[in-house]
C-alpha cells in the first residue's frame, strides 16, 4: 500500500460529563500542545487551525481559519483555537461532549512531485474553426 501525504493532525478529547464553552480552554489547550508536538516530530507547518466541538445532542461544529504564517508552537496554535472558540454561540444551555483541535494546509502540502499541466508562461494554443479540416 503505498504512503499517503499526511493531510492533518488533529487530537480531540471526549468528557465524562458534558461541558459549558467555558469549561473548553483547558481542554483546547492539551489538544494543542499533543498536535504541536506531533506536527514537530512530523516537521509539518500548517496554514489551517480547526476547532471541533460535538454537543450533548451529537451535533458536530466546526471552525477554522486560516492563517497568514503558521503556528510555531502549541501556544500560538492555541491563541488561535481559542479565538476560533470565541466564534461558536455562547449560549449556558449548549453543553459539549468533545472538543479538539486540528492543523491542516501545510506548507508543502502544493508540492505533490508532479510537473504542472501547462507552462504558466506559455501562450494558449491557437484553436482554429472546427470547419477548417
Amino acid at each position: 500500500m503505498p504512503s499517503r501525504p499526511l493531510k492533518s493532525i488533529s487530537s480531540e478529547d471526549t468528557f465524562e460529563k458534558d461541558l459549558p464553552i467555558g469549561d473548553l480552554p483547558p481542554s483546547l489547550a492539551r489538544a494543542a500542545e499533543r498536535v504541536a508536538a506531533a506536527a514537530a516530530r512530523k516537521r509539518r507547518l500548517g496554514r489551517t487551525v480547526t476547532v471541533k466541538l460535538k454537543t450533548s445532542d451529537f451535533r458536530l461544529w466546526t471552525r477554522r481559519r486560516t492563517v497568514a504564517r503558521p503556528p510555531a508552537d502549541a501556544a500560538e496554535l492555541l491563541a488561535v483555537a481559542e479565538a476560533l472558540l470565541a466564534e461558536f454561540p455562547a449560549d449556558p444551555r449548549l453543553l459539549y461532549r468533545l472538543a479538539g483541535v486540528g492543523l491542516s494546509n501545510f506548507l508543502d502540502e502544493d508540492d505533490d512531485g508532479q510537473a504542472p499541466l501547462f507552462d504558466a508562461d506559455a501562450a494558449p494554443p491557437e484553436v482554429g474553426d472546427p470547419d477548417d479540416d
